[in-house]
């Protein structure tokens, strides 16, 4: 259930954050490389709770398609939080909705990392195994889904599993799903990358902040309370995952 849940909010902030990105844009700050204090900052048109994996993501992606009003907060660091010991694996076989998400993460990585970012980014490929033969079929209908949405996968017999990892006890096992484009990266990596570059094209970040309450009006957001000060906004993305609550 908890899954569930996890991946239904990021298919809805993926949404949002398409929408926002749709939206017109009035350009005004001044590009900045370093964090902010809430003097400095008393107002902006987006107010992003937590700077971890999904938070950058949203400021890099929102400057990227124009947005420079942009503010994260955090109330540790950037990346300090559940992103600082993610374990960084980058799987697709998931279902569809999910799936286009981690498609395009690994995409953008392996960009990331093309381009001078080290963040660690590894295309070694996955094995998903099965132990019994009802467990093949599961995947083996599985791989028929996916391969329908355009993920390179392939069902693989034991011997090729143990081709592919040497070291991997194969006694046990019917088969298993072999997805060559799977990957590992550096969880605390992409969040301060992906940081750097959305202060670079005009995002501000506020470190050892907390957020105290969000303030509506007429069911809309107008602020949101720190403990560094109030600041008002017009949009707010909670991305403060297991303290979102």
């Amino acid at each position: 259930m908890g899954s569930q849940l996890f991946c239904v909010t990021l298919r809805r902030l993926s949404s949002d954050c398409r929408r926002l990105c749709r939206s017109s844009v009035n350009v005004s700050a001044a590009p900045s490389t370093s964090t902010s204090s809430s003097s400095e900052i008393i107002q902006s048109r987006v107010v992003i709770c937590g700077a971890g994996v999904v938070g950058n993501s949203v400021a890099y992606h929102l400057t990227q398609n124009g947005w420079k009003d942009v503010l994260v907060i955090d109330q540790g660091s950037i990346g300090g939080g559940t992103s600082w010991h993610g374990s960084g694996i980058i799987g697709q076989f998931k279902p569809a909705f999910e799936r286009e998400l981690v498609t395009y993460s690994a995409q953008l990585y392996k960009k990331l990392q093309e381009e001078g970012h080290e963040i660690g980014w590894k295309q070694c490929g996955s094995l998903n195994v099965a132990r019994t033969k009802n467990r093949l079929i599961s995947l083996k209908r599985y791989v028929s889904n996916c391969k329908a949405g355009g993920l390179d996968c392939e069902l693989i017999n034991v011997d090729s599993m143990k081709s592919l990892h040497p070291h991997l006890h194969t006694g046990d096992l019917e088969g298993g799903v072999w997805v060559p484009t799977d990957g590992v990266v550096s969880s605390k990596d992409v969040c301060t990358t992906l940081a750097k570059l959305a202060m670079q094209m005009g995002s501000k970040y506020i470190e050892n902040c907390k957020v105290k309450q969000i303030i509506t009006e007429n069911d809309r957001v107008v602020a949101v309370e720190t403990t560094s000060g109030t600041i008002k906004c017009e949009f707010v993305v909670n991305s403060t995952g297991l303290v979102s609550e």
